[in-house]
């Protein structure tokens, strides 16, 4: 597609529910465009939004306070009020890893500090930017998902990031830009053979465009192609979620999920773990789970790891779950003072106030919080003693939250196993006050 006022007008028709459009300006030939263009827009009346600018300055570059100099300026020609936003010095560190997201995050940072009420921001991404976004993924092994195109718009906290120039190439940027004698910044940096994105611009794509010089319009296609099939997987792995999910989220029905084939089971661990962890599960991992693990999930349990969450297997179902931090150490609680306690990593514990149910009120000033240690036994009302470890199979309790379930002491005696039983000895009586006691400790 040519750059034009009319092409670009078409790309803008989302965005006219707001009052304020504002462009994220480098200084760069995308932006530069794309600020002139809309000034254009606006001065002929084809738009009835404020245009305003945003610039953020990196303190990377040695030319960096020159970019922002020049920002500024040509928004003071324009009249186009501009917000410039300094990073603080040494945030960021050339040739530190993950450099380019590290920016960018920090970028958004500024990008949703400085939208206001009905303002929305404007990204200048193109056609190129969206291609060779596609090679580095195709190169990193990306799936599906990593593969669609950037999208034309997506959340940004209380409002929405827009891209309008996607379907247009630099090259038909840089005709525009040259037809209106416009000027622009170029960050010597890119002619650096060392960065692999300079590599594949210089290097790569034009051997490319020189044997395919259609290779822009197939690439595009394909990238549409994908995002649609995309689009596709996601709302059959959210069907498949709905039908596999044990009463929350982080649960999926483990004889439900093996009915599946390989490819929907792999279809919906990704959207499940990206749904409640908002994590990328990789292929290897993804792989040890449908190939290696769920095929013999009877002779031994699934175990894994993702940055800071969980997936085990207990009992016919696949659970999802943020690490545990340290267990916090015992502690006295005085019901007469407060109803609510905190566990340190470990949820809180809740009192009800009853009559004739959960343990006496007689020893709200006695009782001490513990954790299992190996060894205890304990006597539910009504049952013979039995071993901490075995009322906890019995009952089904997940391995992992057994030593962190809270055990109620008086005087050295276990008296209470919150959420599993009361001993005969501490049951308030049917005319007098007792507690129940509630362990909330959240999984997801």
């Amino acid at each position: 597609m040519q750059f034009s006022l009319d092409n670009l007008i078409k790309e803008l028709i989302p965005t006219q529910s707001y009052r304020t459009l504002v462009l994220a300006l480098s200084g760069g030939l995308d932006s530069m465009v794309l600020l002139h263009a809309l000034c254009e827009l606006v001065k002929d009346k084809r738009i009835g939004a404020k245009i305003r600018a945003v610039h953020v300055n990196h303190r990377l570059h040695k030319d960096a306070n020159n970019w922002e100099i020049f920002c500024v300026k040509r928004c003071a020609v324009l009249s186009v009020p501009i917000i410039v936003e300094r990073l603080q010095q040494g945030l960021l560190k050339e040739g530190e890893s993950n450099l380019e997201h590290k920016a960018r995050k920090e970028r958004y940072k500024v990008f949703e500090s400085a939208i206001g009420q009905d303002c929305c921001i404007l990204l200048a991404h193109h056609l190129d930017d969206q291609l060779e976004t596609l090679f580095f993924r195709l190169n990193r092994g990306a799936g599906i998902r990593g593969l669609t195109a950037v999208p034309q718009n997506r959340e940004l906290g209380p409002t929405k990031i827009f891209r309008p120039l996607l379907e247009i190439s630099r090259k038909s940027l840089q005709q525009y830009a040259e037809s209106q004698n416009l000027q622009w910044v170029e960050d010597s940096s890119n002619a650096n053979m060392s960065y692999d994105r300079n590599f594949l611009r210089h290097e790569v794509l034009p051997k490319i465009e020189k044997r395919w010089p259609n290779y822009r319009k197939s690439w595009s296609k394909s990238l549409k192609i994908i995002s649609d099939a995309h689009s596709i997987l996601e709302e059959i792995a959210a069907t498949d979620l709905s039908l596999l999910s044990v009463k929350s989220q982080n649960k999926l029905n483990l004889d439900l999920l093996l009915r599946l084939p390989r490819e929907r089971q792999r279809n919906v661990i990704k959207y499940w773990v990206a749904k409640v962890a908002k994590k990328e599960i990789g292929w290897s991992k993804l792989q040890y789970i449908v190939n290696d693990a769920l095929p013999f999930v009877s002779e031994s349990n699934i175990e894994t790891e993702i940055d800071d969450y969980r997936i085990r297997s207990f009992k016919s179902k696949l659970y999802l779950f943020r690490k545990f931090g340290r267990l916090p150490e015992g502690c006295d609680w005085d019901l007469k003072a407060s109803k609510k306690l905190p566990l340190l990593n470990n949820g809180v514990l809740l009192a009800e106030e009853t009559v004739g149910l959960g343990f006496s009120k007689k020893l709200v000033d006695k009782v001490q919080i513990r954790f299992r240690q190996g060894g205890e036994t304990f006597s539910m009302s009504g049952r013979p003693r039995k071993s901490l470890k075995k009322i906890f199979q019995e009952a089904r309790i997940e391995p992992w939250l057994r030593p962190r379930i809270p055990l109620i002491y008086c005087k050295d005696e276990l008296i209470c196993v919150v959420g599993i039983g009361i001993s005969e000895k501490a049951l308030a009586s049917k005319a007098e006050t007792g507690f129940i006691l509630t362990w909330c400790f959240p999984q997801d």
